[in-house]
């Protein structure tokens, strides 16, 4: 489907999410299309998972988590997974909306002075 035909576009992008059919978040990959409804993860991981829910958690600009949830609508082999949100609760539903606007504009994390958005070595996460 092309970007005029969405009812909801997509900003590019190269974020690290951690993500599972849990919400032990067992495996990794890149949010590589992000829109207010959806997203695009590309990921080495194989599992059959369309129509499962999953759960992805990737980083903000100013260092917070998004945690979302979803249902798999499609699988690209050799690239990844689409995801469809879930009904999103409010203040994730703002931040989400915040990140495609500010991609829209940019690279929000570069416009921070930041280095690229990292999921390791927080203060939160496990060792």
């Amino acid at each position: 489907m092309s970007e005029r035909r969405r009812k909801v576009p997509r900003v590019r992008t190269a974020i690290p999410v951690e993500w599972g059919v849990t919400g032990a978040y067992a495996h990794g990959g890149r949010v590589v299309s992000l829109s207010v409804r959806g997203c695009l993860v590309r990921t080495e991981h194989v599992e059959p998972l369309y129509g499962k829910t999953v759960h992805l958690r990737f980083p903000l600009p100013d260092d917070d988590l998004l945690a979302l949830a979803g249902h798999v609508i499609y699988y690209l082999r050799e690239v990844g997974f689409a995801v469809e949100f879930d009904a999103t609760p409010d203040r994730e539903h703002y931040l989400l909306a915040r990140l495609v606007q500010d991609y829209r504009k940019g690279d929000p994390y570069k416009a921070l002075g930041a280095d690229a958005p990292r999921l390791v070595a927080r203060q939160d996460a496990p060792a």
